[in-house]
This record gives C-alpha cells, structure tokens and sequence, in this order.
C-alpha cells in the first residue's frame, strides 16, 4: 500500500530562535523560522526576535483580508521594500485607490470567456515541454527550468505578443540575481536596516532590477511605434484612463504592471507546476486518477 498523499513540509523550529542566529535562518530559507503554530491554527499571532508578526491561514480568513476588508489591510513595509524596486506601484503592490483603478484596468482579462481564448496558447506550451521531454530521452530533467519556460511562453503569447525574446533572457537572469537571493532583502526589511546598507547580494540585484525595468521600457517604445490592432493586457493598460483625472498610466506605471504579470505572475504559476508534478511523482495513485479524469473530460 501506498504512503499518504501528503506535500513535504519545512521541519518548523523546536524552540524560540534566538538573533542573531535567526537571521542566518531566513536568509537559507524564511519558512524556516515560522513556528510549528503556523501549521496548525487558523490565526497566529507572535512576538519574537525580529518583532511582533500575524499569520493568516484560515481560507476565510484570507478572503477577510484579500476581499471582504481589503480597505482595512494595507501592504506592509517589507512587502515595499522587497517588491518595490522591481514592481514599482503596480497592482501587485500599491494600496487604495492606486491598487483598486488599476485592478479595475487588469480584471476583466480573467473572466472566464477571455481564459478560454488563452487555452490554445496553454495547451500548445504543454506540447512543446513533452516534445522537449521526449528529445531529450530518460533521465533528469530540470523541470523548475521547463515549467518556468512554458509559463513564460504562455503569458508573453496571450498578454504581450511580440518582442518576448529579449525580455524573457532578462526575466531569467532574474530569477537568479533577484528572486533566488530576495531573502537578504527579507532580512533587512525585518531588521528594518537601510536600504543603502549593502548585502552579499545588492549589486545583482539593483542591476537586475535594471535590465528588466529596462527591457520591458524598450518593449513599449517599440509597441508604441507598431501599435497594430491588437486586444491584450499591453493595448487595455496603454488605453486606461484614471477615473478621476482622466490621466493614462505612465510609463513607469506600465512597466510596474507589465512586470507584475512577467516577472512575478510566472514564476509563481511555475512553481505551483513544478511541485504538482513532484508530488504526482511520488504518488502514482493521483497519477492514474489524474490521468483516468482527464481522459474523462477531454477524451484523447
């Protein structure tokens, strides 16, 4: 028989961290150093070395947060701090007003009807990976590398046809200048250090946060010079209107969204792929379920 379907877990700390040895733990791995409580209880609230934190786990909860109340939940500082740099004030990071015209802009692109014309684009991606899988023969495959590759593809297809190459090679070299070492940054915003106070890490940072506000600011002049007759998330931000001064977003307010959804909204996507094909992997049971419902629902 089978072991249970359960997902890996990060082993919580057995005693309260002390600093600053704590810190050398978040900078390895931030969930390191959430407590065992986190796993456990709807709503956490703890004070420790690096200060007084609430965790909210509870899925109503979170639509409290996220939905219900989100006048009443403003980002925190950190949360600047480390995604500011990159993402600017887009919808990813921005508060009241700023986060609420700018959602208005984005949101109508994930109605159920606009998804279903993003099918094509999805499904082809998924071919082209088992084509790669299949040239490539048995063995490992670095499938963080391939599922980040194939939601790339699918978002610059649907969202931003045109000019991906260039920014795709910069959202890559990213993923190891920025994302991998974002918890330096995690660090010192808890530490509430300078942001001038260099770490390890600072300068690949900042020059990433370069070339890729750079990159996608080149995408729009070149989208601006052919702007073609195309329905996308480029061509509703370029048209938005703010409703109260009747201003169109500035180029740094497109690149905050465009980055948004480049950067920060494929990467996540690859990586919820990439641990469902490792959990799959380590039960074959869900594998033949999986496959068994898909057959039912798509036939060949």
């Amino acid at each position: 028989m089978n072991a249970p379907f359960y997902p890996p877990k990060v082993r919580p700390p057995r005693y309260p961290e002390r600093f600053p040895f704590v810190m050398l733990d978040v900078v390895r791995n931030p969930l390191s150093v959430w407590p065992a409580e986190v796993y456990e209880q709807p709503l956490v609230h703890r004070r420790g070395p690096l200060g007084v934190f609430t965790w909210v786990l509870a899925p109503h909860l979170i639509k409290t947060v996220l939905l219900d109340s989100q006048e009443k939940f403003v980002k925190t500082p950190i949360e600047k701090r480390v995604l500011g740099p990159l993402l600017g004030n887009g919808v990813f990071t921005s508060d009241g007003a700023d986060w609420k015209w700018q959602r208005q802009v984005v949101a109508p692109l994930f109605r159920h009807g606009e998804l279903l014309r993003c099918v094509p684009a999805m499904t082809g991606a998924a071919d082209r990976a088992i084509e790669r899988w299949r040239e490539r023969g048995t063995g490992p495959h670095d499938i963080e590398h391939d599922m980040t590759a194939a939601t790339f593809k699918i978002i610059a297809d649907t969202m931003l046809p045109g000019g991906d190459t260039f920014v795709a090679n910069a959202i890559e070299r990213a993923h190891a200048d920025y994302l991998l070492p974002i918890s330096w940054e995690i660090a010192y915003g808890m530490l509430e250090l300078p942001r001038w106070l260099p770490h390890p890490k600072s300068w690949s940072m900042r020059r990433s946060e370069r070339d890729l506000r750079g990159a996608v600011g080149a995408l729009i002049s070149a989208r601006r010079r052919t702007p073609g007759d195309r329905d996308d998330l480029f061509s509703r931000l370029m048209a938005a209107r703010h409703p109260e001064t009747g201003e169109p977003m500035s180029d740094a307010q497109l690149i905050d969204n465009l980055l948004t959804f480049l950067a920060a909204g494929h990467a996540t996507t690859a990586m919820a792929l990439t641990w469902s094909l490792y959990l799959l992997a380590k039960s074959p049971e869900w594998q033949d379920r999986l496959a068994a419902e898909v057959c039912d629902v798509a036939g060949d």
